[in-house]
């Protein structure tokens, strides 16, 4: 059996140094790369944000243009169909209600009433 000899307390010290110094480089030198990806990445997601908010406005924006300007043409057509009923309307009421009777006569005493009254002949009589 081999024994081993314990190592003294001040090489056991300057060893567990050197372990955390080699620990350390290494772990910055992760953490520099890592910031330095992760810098990469935001900026690259900051990038496609911005394309993509671009791109998702132009498609309403095109549609909605074309959209106003076809609404707008029949909001023009509608508005002329009911100026046209309106004054055709109010033409027809002041003609028909307002004006003389057309149908009846003027004279009330040529007016036969035994005839206007009288029961329609029966076809079968």
């Amino acid at each position: 059996m081999v024994s081993r000899k314990p190592a003294p307390k001040a090489q056991e010290t300057r060893l567990a140094h050197t372990l955390g110094v080699a620990h350390e480089e290494a772990f910055s030198k992760a953490e520099a790369n890592r910031a330095a990806e992760y810098a990469k990445l935001c900026n690259d997601l900051e990038a496609i944000t911005k394309t993509f908010e671009s791109m998702e406005l132009q498609a309403p924006v095109a549609y909605w243009r074309t959209r106003r300007c076809s609404i707008g043409r029949l909001s023009i057509w509608t508005l002329a169909v009911l100026i046209i009923f309106s004054l055709l309307s109010v033409t027809l009421y002041t003609y028909f209600m307002k004006g003389p009777p057309l149908i009846l006569p003027t004279d009330s005493t040529a007016v036969p009433y035994a005839a206007l009254f009288a029961p329609a002949p029966s076809r079968y009589s």
